[in-house]
């Protein structure tokens, strides 16, 4: 009918866009940093070592885990923020995005980290989004 809204209008493109460039390139970012850090730190600039114990160490595993467990919250509560409308609606669709493309790095890369790691991060991106969405969605409703 004429002036009834569909279901894509919904969405913006532009809310899911810029939570999603947040999410990749704060994980690049964060992840560089912790690296950097755990290289100058740990290793003392020794690079032998370095590179054998980084990949097969489970702090490591765990930490990444935490930044993409973080930012897909921080994307979730960031789109909710930009969107106008349906505000739970884009972080929900944010969240099945990062899963998506958590799912093609893993398929991509299978042995980059442990199945235990690629399991969690595809079970919690989309409810951690979602949940960013709602924080924010809940922090709005009670100031107005």
């Amino acid at each position: 009918m004429l002036g009834e809204k569909s279901g894509m209008n919904n969405y913006s493109i532009k809310a899911i866009s810029i939570g999603f460039v947040f999410n990749v390139f704060g994980g690049f970012l964060l992840a560089m940093i912790f690296t950097i850090i755990w290289y100058a730190v740990a290793f003392e600039g020794n690079i032998d070592s370095f590179e054998s114990e980084f990949s097969s160490s489970m702090l490591v595993r765990v930490v990444m885990l935490l930044i993409g467990i973080i930012l897909a919250f921080c994307s979730g509560y960031l789109c909710a923020h930009i969107a106008r409308d349906d505000k739970l609606k884009n972080a929900i669709a944010l969240g099945v995005l990062i899963t998506l493309f958590a799912a093609a790095f893993i398929i991509i890369n299978p042995d980059a980290a442990p199945l235990w790691s690629q399991v969690l991060s595809l079970l919690l991106f989309l409810p951690l989004a979602y949940a960013g969405g709602k924080v924010k969605v809940s922090r709005f409703e009670s100031i107005t």
